[in-house]
């Protein structure tokens, strides 16, 4: 029944995933205070799953020509190396700093998502190598460190830059593929993954995101991006208040 509980939560994630790119740091918090995993079987067991996620969604918004493929060089290029460190030091991490660490950056994205973006663009022109080197080092570390595909830092960091909503997800979906690959060698090298669960995280993540992809290409562009800030700031609002309660032993 776990399973079943799991699988349909994680549809609906990937759903938001494909919609908005904002959805898999909803996973951790999941395995750690539903299922009962310890946090950084958690983190590694997710991070596999996105190997099936980042390719699925990849496919779904290049095929819409929603990806710029040499943003996606550069990016990768330093998001990969990133990873494999971050997933080396997430298992000398304690568990609760994870968590605290999840929280806090998915409430300061959602609110920095929030703000307007200046000079929005439609490609790649004035975005220059080295920031995207360095948007890519970032996504790949902390997401390796927290279990997230890449969006919770690529997406804020683009509007940030004023890049449209669609180019901004498309690129955090391309990158999701390299980060889940070389943080899951580092976790098998250092510690372990639990395939069952990584494996029905991915079956419903890629069930969902083709669905939400397509909500996403449908949607007005302010629409999109004021659901993605929204999505982030509930989600770090939600965890916060677990930990809390974990806390006082409510």
């Amino acid at each position: 029944m776990d399973h079943v509980l799991l699988f349909l939560f994680t549809f609906v994630v990937g759903g938001f995933v494909g919609g908005t790119g904002i959805g898999g740091v909803l996973l951790v918090p999941y395995l750690v205070f539903i299922i009962g995993m310890e946090t950084q079987l958690a983190v590694a067991s997710t991070m596999f799953a996105y190997l099936f996620s980042g390719a699925a969604a990849t496919y779904a918004y290049a095929r819409r020509g929603s990806i710029k493929w040499p943003m996606v060089w550069a990016i990768t290029g330093a998001a990969a190396p990133a990873a494999f460190i971050g997933s080396l030091v997430v298992w000398s991490v304690p568990g609760s700093l994870l968590l605290v660490g999840i929280a806090t950056l998915t409430i300061f994205s959602g609110v920095r998502t929030l703000l307007p973006a200046k000079g929005s663009r439609s490609d790649n022109v004035s975005i220059k190598t080295p920031a995207l080197i360095l948007i890519g080092s970032l996504s790949g570390f902390v997401s390796a460190l927290i279990g997230a595909g890449g969006a919770v830092v690529v997406i804020p960091l683009m509007f940030a830059m004023g890049a449209p909503a669609l180019l901004a997800i498309g690129l955090s979906q391309a990158i999701q593929f390299v980060i889940a690959a070389t943080a899951t060698i580092g976790n098998l090298s250092v510690g372990h993954v639990d395939f069952t669960v990584g494996g029905i995280l991915g079956a419903a993540l890629v069930s969902g995101i083709l669905l939400g992809t397509r909500i996403a290409h449908a949607l007005p562009i302010d629409v999109l991006r004021k659901t993605v800030a929204w999505v982030l700031v509930l989600v770090g609002l939600s965890i916060t208040l677990q930990l809390a309660r974990e806390v006082i032993g409510v």
